[in-house]
């Protein structure tokens, strides 16, 4: 029952309905924003032939509370100031190796280096984390060296997936 029939009701009955009067209020009431900020997006496909300076556009988002990953740049814009969690997964290609980079400002803040064995098919991917204080609208990306050349691709398949994922664990 909407508000304005409780009311009408009341002026022709004199009486209104106490419940379903509390229910509209309850209704009413603001509901809580969310300040969860979390994303975990990964590579649809293999990146060939990557070269030095190159951003990974991790495409594939699973998770974007918050809507601060943007899968067509692969950056992460901090929505505001906090302690964020970043972790990434890369997968060196058969023959494929370098070293990728966690960009904060254009600022590499980790980095780790990945390598595929070239004798058999293992996918020997490498895990990099960090806890890194971000201010709002720092932005935060996978890049490979700027001066070391990479060699190979980057692989993303049927049996694993390139991923990128951070998460804001403090307010400030």
């Amino acid at each position: 029952m909407r508000l304005k029939q409780l009311i009408s009701n009341k002026e022709i009955t004199g009486r209104t309905d106490l419940t379903n009067l509390s229910r509209v209020s309850r209704l009413l009431l603001p509901q809580p924003q969310t300040s969860t900020i979390a994303f975990y997006a990964w590579l649809s496909k293999t990146e060939l032939k990557v070269g030095p300076h190159h951003t990974l556009i991790l495409d594939h988002v699973e998770t974007n509370s918050g809507d601060a990953y943007n899968h067509h740049s692969g950056v992460f814009t901090a929505p505001s100031n906090g302690i964020y969690l970043f972790s990434y997964t890369v997968f060196p290609d058969q023959h494929s190796y370098g070293t990728i980079e966690l960009v904060v400002n254009s600022q590499s803040r980790a980095d780790t280096f990945i390598d595929s064995s070239p004798t058999d098919h293992d996918l020997g991917g490498t895990t990099g984390v960090a806890i890194l204080y971000l201010k709002q609208n720092d932005v935060c990306y996978l890049r490979t060296h700027p001066t070391h050349a990479f060699t190979g691709n980057i692989y993303s398949g049927i049996y694993a997936h390139t991923s990128f994922s951070g998460a804001k664990i403090t307010t400030e």
